[in-house]
């Protein structure tokens, strides 16, 4: 089965990646991270991630993204070059299992949208 970017874009959030990749984050509409995903920089506040468009930036380096680079980037690959993979490793973030039929995909799916506007309403 094909992974669709949308569907996953839009179930993951930066604080389920930070989790993923056992990064200390701060804040919760803002996100401050002392890892870049890109330079390395370990300096405290150098990553702000803004939790509900999923754009991030580093004040040292300058490196900016969405969530698809952030998980690249913490997973050591180019998102533009091995999107694929990139993409794979964001459904395991997001939790959407690899090759299910799609009617069972399409519920799955609804589940974790309701799951997460009620976590996001909380």
């Amino acid at each position: 089965m094909k992974l669709d970017a949308a569907a996953i874009r839009a179930l993951l959030t930066p604080a389920m990646v930070l989790d993923y990749f056992e990064i200390q984050r701060r804040g919760h509409v803002q996100l401050s991270v002392q890892l870049c995903p890109q330079c390395g920089q370990l300096k405290r506040g150098s990553l702000s991630i803004h939790a509900e468009t999923c754009l991030w930036k580093c004040f040292h380096c300058g490196a900016h993204g969405g969530i698809f680079d952030l998980v690249a980037g913490y997973a050591g690959i180019d998102a533009k070059k091995d999107f694929q993979r990139t993409l794979g490793i964001a459904a395991t973030i997001a939790g959407v299992p690899h090759g299910i039929p799609n009617e069972d995909y399409s519920k799955l799916l609804e589940e974790h949208r309701a799951k997460r506007a009620a976590q996001s309403a909380a």
